[in-house]
């Protein structure tokens, strides 16, 4: 914002906030207190400023980069039936066999093992795309994800990495965070597969009776699944590019 736009502050004011706020003039942006019912109706005046913010080339970096992770993982969670054999479009938006089995996935494997990880020291994890998408989802409720991880570990439990996926036919963005999950997932629970086509196979093999778990057992009943997956369905389907 120019130095113009800033609000016309006396010197010692200004250059205070400033020093306090901002490396470089140009980057204030003046938030304003905007005026009271009674201001309006007899014109008084409208209060000063009362804050400032700097918006850090940095910050903006972050931002931009964490928006289109974020559109990749939505894009292949959408498009999983082309990579995993006898998965349904859409199947994980509903509460489908993919669904549920993606949801018990979370539950029994990966929210235990994420709680056993050295919280020092942790590593990045790429895991299997339905349970990361489970993940995502449990955390679109922040109250409900504090509730359940506190009921079950007494602890907030941070993701790995909130976009990193394997398991789901398609290359992983980051073969060492593959290999780590896989190597933990199956030292915590091989009775489960780790990629997603051969967990169906298994599950209707064992018609949908669920393997032996020997984790400690995590609830993500508090938050409503399903509609957050409906709810991002259609947010994915507005970033979509579209014909012109």
């Amino acid at each position: 914002v120019p130095e113009t736009h800033l609000p016309t502050w006396n010197t010692p004011q200004k250059a205070t906030f400033c020093a306090a706020h901002v490396p470089h003039i140009d980057m204030a942006c003046a938030v304003l207190q905007p005026p009271s019912p009674v201001e309006e109706m007899f014109g008084r005046r409208p209060a000063e400023p009362s804050a400032g913010l700097a918006f850090l080339p940095a910050t903006l970096d972050r931002l931009a980069t964490s928006a289109a992770d974020l559109r990749r993982f939505l894009a292949r969670v959408h498009f999983a039936h082309e990579t995993v054999p006898g998965m349904m479009p859409g199947a994980l938006y509903h509460p489908t066999e993919a669904f549920d089995l993606a949801k018990a996935r979370y539950e029994h494997v990966w929210m235990p093992l994420l709680a056993s990880e050295n919280s020092a020291s942790p590593r990045k994890l790429a895991a299997p795309l339905d349970v990361q998408w489970m993940h995502h989802l449990h955390r679109l409720d922040p109250d409900a994800y504090r509730v359940d991880c506190e009921r079950a570990f007494g602890r907030l439990v941070d993701p790995a990495d909130p976009f990193l996926v394997a398991g789901d036919g398609a290359p992983s963005e980051d073969q060492a965070a593959e290999s780590f999950a896989r190597a933990a997932w199956n030292a915590l629970a091989p009775e489960w597969p780790f990629d997603l086509e051969d967990a169906l196979i298994d599950h209707r093999r064992r018609g949908g009776r669920l393997p032996r778990s020997r984790a400690i057992s995590f609830d993500s009943s508090s938050c409503d699944t399903v509609g957050s997956a409906t709810r991002q369905g259609g947010f994915l389907w507005q970033g979509l590019p579209r014909e012109t």
